[in-house]
């Protein structure tokens, strides 16, 4: 601001000749003087309000989906509604008691995994926006493309992971929710297998509500092995209640796994039930 008005005068010549009265300056110079210069302390003031909206965007539980774009956003939507619609009129896909699953904040959505279905049947009922963890193998074209377009996360299980599951804890604290299968894989036969620990980890360190989920008819849909699914099929999902943190932190990972798996089970055996009797009233 100094320079701009010490260098006013550019020439050598009197910039007003003829003795025309001149501008008071003065008043310009007050003007200037009335802004307050940049110092250490305004630097700082700014840095430190910047990084107080950045803590509040990070602790807001939808900051994450609000910082996508529109075009991400309504990419997702358009998915999900052609999933819903084809789940819904090829394999009569039906949900139970999704209220269970937390309309804000973090959550680990946890199924058991019986096919390729599992992933666009459950995120198509689900009304909140769902991140995928996915095995890295799954990352080729020609589905590289799509997988990774609807926020699925990219997890190595021949090595230690560790970017998927850095990932994984950073969109769960900034509260999204995260579709996992503990199973670790598709089931050849679709009786649920054995769990694996991995998410006890994830579950101590963001302190988050575990949902159990049982999808029941994906397996005779779509069977591992299989290179097409079958046109036609009936699929129910069902919601348990969640997990909460203060439960989680009373348990030691055994507990905790055996807590899950019994839920898991549960979900899968009242979806199993409900698909029946659904098959059976036709």
């Amino acid at each position: 601001m100094n320079m701009n008005l010490e260098s006013g005068n550019f020439g050598s010549k009197d910039p007003h000749p003829n003795n025309e009265p001149q501008p008071n300056h003065s008043e310009s110079a007050d003007a200037a003087t009335a802004i307050p210069p940049v110092t250490v302390e305004n630097r700082t003031a700014a840095t430190t309000s910047a990084a107080a909206r950045s803590a509040r965007r990070a602790t807001n539980p939808e900051a994450a989906i609000h910082r996508r774009s529109i075009g991400t956003r309504l990419h997702y939507r358009i998915i999900w509604w052609t999933a819903r619609i084809i789940l819904l009129v090829f394999y009569r896909v039906r949900v139970h008691d999704q209220r269970l699953v937390p309309s804000t904040g973090g959550a680990m959505l946890l199924a058991n995994h019986q096919s390729h279905f599992d992933p666009p049947s459950i995120g198509s009922v689900t009304l909140r926006h769902l991140n995928y963890l996915a095995r890295k193998t799954l990352f080729k074209p020609p589905l590289s493309w799509l997988i990774g377009s609807l926020d699925a996360i990219p997890l190595d299980q021949e090595g230690l992971g560790v970017g998927g599951i850095k990932e994984t804890l950073k969109r769960l604290k900034l509260g999204e929710a995260v579709l996992i299968f503990p199973e670790g894989a598709r089931s050849w036969d679709g009786v649920i297998q054995p769990l694996m620990p991995g998410f006890c980890a994830l579950a101590r360190r963001t302190k988050v509500p575990l949902v159990p989920v049982g999808i029941a008819g994906a397996h005779e849909a779509f069977p591992r092995g299989a290179k097409f699914p079958k046109l036609f099929g009936v699929i129910h999902i069902q919601f348990g209640e969640p997990f909460m943190p203060e439960a989680t932190a009373k348990c030691d990972d055994a507990t905790l796994l055996a807590e899950v798996d019994r839920r898991i089970r549960e979900c899968y055996e009242l979806a199993k039930v409900k698909r029946l009797r659904a098959m059976q009233s036709c």
